[in-house]
């Protein structure tokens, strides 16, 4: 009887040990930081709180998402977001982070002035301010980054053309994103490691299903190929996506393509603009910006 008490007491000891013992063993939830613009944000899924790429990578993984992207910013008001705390503890705290930031800088500069000159003359020098100063944000936000976090795996994802279709729009604007890609492959040769390359662009080039009807943002189909290629970053994948091939199409049906788009964008963004102007604006006086 003696021994079996002993034993009794021996087991419950072990018992409750390993009862104490478990929490130290449970899996830690991943905290994934998302950094950008609109595409980083979700605009052009259906529902960009659920059906933006960040928000399909969160639920696929079953990652703690904390998603700091703001539709409509370039990389110079990335940068000054950086300074807000609550960003820059989130960054901390970050075992992933994934950045999209870049599209907004043609567009919030001199655009017209930009393709006006490249159509008409193919002449991008109008582009080169431009350039000049996401190359110098770019290398900023990197670094600043990594200074708050030099273990996380940091993501940068590559920026896609959404006017690839378009005839010569489509051209001036590939050359225009080619430019801004180029920026980020330039930072990495010369920092190895410093960040993993999601290749977006590759996995969007030929497949104009990808993108929403406002010609700039992905659709639900895009934002599920983003978070197709953000994983496969993550884990280390190496195949490159593989740009779809373009169909030759006649003269009849290639006019009325850029009819039908050019109406249905047109249309898209009679609709969904008061729901920006009254969304974006408090959001901006919200943070400052």
């Amino acid at each position: 009887m003696k021994n079996l008490k002993t034993w009794l007491a021996l087991l419950l000891v072990l018992v409750l040990g390993i009862g104490f013992s478990l929490p130290a063993f449970a899996a830690k939830t991943v905290k994934y930081v998302v950094l950008g613009d609109s595409i980083a944000e979700g605009v052009g899924a259906g529902d960009k709180k659920t059906g933006g790429n960040a928000a399909l990578i969160a639920k696929a993984r079953g990652y703690d998402l904390a998603n700091f992207a703001v539709g409509g910013i370039p990389s110079e008001t990335l940068l000054k977001l950086l300074e807000k705390d609550n960003i820059r503890q989130g960054i901390k705290k970050a075992d992933i982070i994934d950045i999209s930031i870049g599209g907004n800088d043609f567009l919030l500069g001199n655009l017209l002035d930009i393709l006006s000159r490249a159509l008409v003359f193919d002449d991008f020098s109008g582009a080169d301010e431009i350039i000049a100063a996401y190359k110098a944000n770019f290398k900023a936000i990197i670094k600043e980054v990594r200074k708050l976090n030099p273990k996380a795996k940091l993501i940068v994802q590559t920026l896609y053309n959404p006017m690839e279709g378009l005839y010569r729009i489509g051209e001036v604007y590939e050359k225009a994103i080619t430019m801004l890609n180029d920026r980020i492959y330039a930072y990495l040769k010369a920092n190895p490691g410093a960040f993993l390359i999601a290749d977006v662009k590759s996995a969007f080039q030929g497949r104009e299903g990808l993108i929403c009807r406002d010609l700039i943002h992905p659709s639900d189909a895009g934002h599920q190929v983003i978070a197709k290629v953000v994983m496969d970053t993550i884990d280390g994948v190496k195949t490159k996506p593989s740009p779809a091939s373009r169909p030759e199409i006649g003269f009849v049906q290639n006019v009325w393509y850029h009819l039908k788009t050019l109406v249905s964008c047109v249309l898209y963004w009679i609709k969904v603009m008061p729901t920006y102007i009254k969304e974006y604006p408090a959001i901006y006086a919200e943070l400052g910006i």
